[in-house]
């Protein structure tokens, strides 16, 4: 709530004390086969996901 700011900045005006930043999942819809092991956002929370076009 209150979050007016995609960053790392931490709490904005307005927010609670709980507030740390803006969350964020990094995704991608192709995984590059150089990359060691193949990631994906629901086994470890980044990394390949089907919906990301």
């Amino acid at each position: 709530m209150n979050d007016n700011f995609v960053d790392w900045y931490g709490i904005e005006a307005g927010q609670s004390i709980e507030a740390e930043s803006t969350a964020l999942d990094w995704t991608t819809d192709i995984w590059p086969a150089a990359y060691v092991s193949l990631k994906t956002l629901e086994n470890d929370g980044y990394g390949q996901e089907p919906l990301n076009t």
